[in-house]
Protein backbone atom coordinates (compact mmCIF):
# COMPACT_ATOMS: atom_id res chain seq x y z
CA UNK A 1 0.00 0.00 0.00
CA UNK A 2 0.96 3.57 -0.70
CA UNK A 3 1.27 6.14 1.82
CA UNK A 4 1.81 9.56 0.84
CA UNK A 5 1.61 12.55 3.58
CA UNK A 6 -0.64 15.15 2.51
CA UNK A 7 0.24 17.90 5.24
CA UNK A 8 2.60 18.44 8.92
CA UNK A 9 0.31 20.61 10.91
CA UNK A 10 2.75 21.69 14.13
CA UNK A 11 1.10 23.37 16.86
CA UNK A 12 2.69 26.32 18.76
CA UNK A 13 2.30 27.29 22.42
CA UNK A 14 4.35 30.22 24.19
CA UNK A 15 6.80 30.00 20.76
CA UNK A 16 7.62 26.26 21.11
CA UNK A 17 6.29 23.21 19.07
CA UNK A 18 3.72 21.30 21.00
CA UNK A 19 3.08 19.00 18.66
CA UNK A 20 2.58 17.43 15.12
CA UNK A 21 0.19 16.24 13.42
CA UNK A 22 0.54 14.16 10.33
CA UNK A 23 -2.28 13.63 7.41
CA UNK A 24 -2.15 10.89 5.02
CA UNK A 25 -3.59 9.17 2.62
CA UNK A 26 -3.39 5.90 1.35
CA UNK A 27 -3.87 3.12 -1.66
CA UNK A 28 -2.97 -0.24 -3.10
CA UNK A 29 -1.83 -0.11 -6.85
CA UNK A 30 -4.98 -1.28 -7.91
CA UNK A 31 -7.11 1.34 -5.89
CA UNK A 32 -9.27 -1.47 -4.63
CA UNK A 33 -8.74 -0.16 -1.17
CA UNK A 34 -8.28 3.43 -0.62
CA UNK A 35 -8.27 5.86 2.42
CA UNK A 36 -7.21 8.72 4.23
CA UNK A 37 -6.71 9.34 7.98
CA UNK A 38 -4.16 11.43 10.61
CA UNK A 39 -2.59 11.05 13.80
CA UNK A 40 -0.88 13.09 16.48
CA UNK A 41 2.85 13.01 17.20
CA UNK A 42 4.47 14.45 20.21
CA UNK A 43 7.46 16.73 19.67
CA UNK A 44 9.97 14.23 20.90
CA UNK A 45 8.23 11.60 18.47
CA UNK A 46 8.66 14.15 15.57
CA UNK A 47 12.08 15.03 15.86
CA UNK A 48 14.36 13.23 13.37
CA UNK A 49 11.55 12.10 12.01
CA UNK A 50 10.70 14.81 9.49
CA UNK A 51 11.88 13.31 6.47
CA UNK A 52 8.56 12.50 4.44
CA UNK A 53 9.41 8.88 4.00
CA UNK A 54 10.22 8.38 7.79
CA UNK A 55 6.02 10.01 8.12
CA UNK A 56 4.77 7.89 5.82
CA UNK A 57 6.47 4.34 7.19
CA UNK A 58 5.03 5.69 10.87
CA UNK A 59 1.59 6.33 8.69
CA UNK A 60 1.63 2.66 7.67
CA UNK A 61 2.49 1.74 11.67
CA UNK A 62 0.19 4.15 12.80
CA UNK A 63 -2.58 2.60 10.39
CA UNK A 64 -1.53 -1.14 11.37
CA UNK A 65 -2.18 -0.29 15.39
CA UNK A 66 -6.00 1.20 14.33
CA UNK A 67 -6.92 -1.55 11.91
CA UNK A 68 -8.17 -3.94 14.91
CA UNK A 69 -10.15 -0.98 16.38
CA UNK A 70 -11.89 0.47 13.31
CA UNK A 71 -15.75 -0.49 12.90
CA UNK A 72 -16.20 -2.45 9.49
CA UNK A 73 -19.38 -1.83 7.22
CA UNK A 74 -20.07 -4.24 4.14
CA UNK A 75 -21.83 -1.40 1.61
CA UNK A 76 -22.75 -3.84 -0.86
CA UNK A 77 -22.68 -7.23 -2.49
CA UNK A 78 -22.53 -7.25 -6.10
CA UNK A 79 -23.10 -10.86 -7.67
CA UNK A 80 -21.33 -11.44 -10.94
CA UNK A 81 -22.32 -13.34 -13.48
CA UNK A 82 -20.68 -14.29 -17.05
CA UNK A 83 -22.51 -16.94 -19.57
CA UNK A 84 -25.59 -17.63 -17.09
CA UNK A 85 -23.03 -18.67 -14.50
CA UNK A 86 -21.72 -16.78 -11.08
CA UNK A 87 -18.29 -15.51 -12.22
CA UNK A 88 -17.17 -13.38 -8.65
CA UNK A 89 -19.36 -11.60 -5.45
CA UNK A 90 -17.30 -8.14 -5.15
CA UNK A 91 -17.50 -7.06 -1.55
CA UNK A 92 -17.53 -3.22 -0.86
CA UNK A 93 -16.80 -1.99 2.42
CA UNK A 94 -15.86 0.64 4.68
CA UNK A 95 -14.26 1.19 7.97
CA UNK A 96 -13.37 4.07 10.39
CA UNK A 97 -12.47 4.40 14.07
CA UNK A 98 -14.50 6.05 16.58
CA UNK A 99 -13.48 9.76 15.99
CA UNK A 100 -13.10 8.95 12.29
CA UNK A 101 -9.39 10.34 12.33
CA UNK A 102 -8.92 7.22 9.85
CA UNK A 103 -11.28 6.24 7.34
CA UNK A 104 -10.78 3.49 4.13
CA UNK A 105 -13.07 2.31 1.81
CA UNK A 106 -12.19 -0.70 -0.25
CA UNK A 107 -13.37 -3.88 -1.91
CA UNK A 108 -12.39 -7.24 -2.70
CA UNK A 109 -13.43 -9.85 -4.90
CA UNK A 110 -14.41 -13.65 -3.89
CA UNK A 111 -15.14 -16.60 -5.66
CA UNK A 112 -18.59 -18.87 -5.50
CA UNK A 113 -16.72 -21.10 -3.22
CA UNK A 114 -15.47 -18.86 -0.87
CA UNK A 115 -18.55 -16.49 -0.94
CA UNK A 116 -20.56 -19.56 0.24
CA UNK A 117 -17.81 -19.95 3.13
CA UNK A 118 -18.04 -16.54 3.95
CA UNK A 119 -21.85 -15.56 3.94
CA UNK A 120 -22.37 -13.87 6.94
CA UNK A 121 -22.29 -9.66 7.49
CA UNK A 122 -19.51 -10.67 10.31
CA UNK A 123 -17.80 -13.22 8.30
CA UNK A 124 -17.62 -10.24 5.93
CA UNK A 125 -16.18 -8.09 8.21
CA UNK A 126 -13.43 -9.88 9.34
CA UNK A 127 -12.44 -11.24 5.93
CA UNK A 128 -12.34 -6.92 5.13
CA UNK A 129 -10.34 -6.37 8.13
CA UNK A 130 -8.24 -9.49 7.22
CA UNK A 131 -7.49 -8.17 3.25
CA UNK A 132 -7.38 -4.11 4.48
CA UNK A 133 -4.12 -5.50 7.18
CA UNK A 134 -2.94 -7.54 4.14
CA UNK A 135 -2.65 -4.48 1.78
CA UNK A 136 -1.14 -2.42 4.87
CA UNK A 137 1.73 -4.83 5.00
CA UNK A 138 2.23 -5.31 1.41
CA UNK A 139 5.49 -3.59 0.03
Amino acid sequence: MLFEVRSVNTAILNGEINGVQVVYSAKNESRSAVGNGNYDLTVEEYEGNEAISQLEEISRQKLLELIPTLTFAIRSINTRYREGQLSNVQISYGANNETRSASFNGHFDLTEEEHEENKSMDQLKELAKQILTDEVNAE
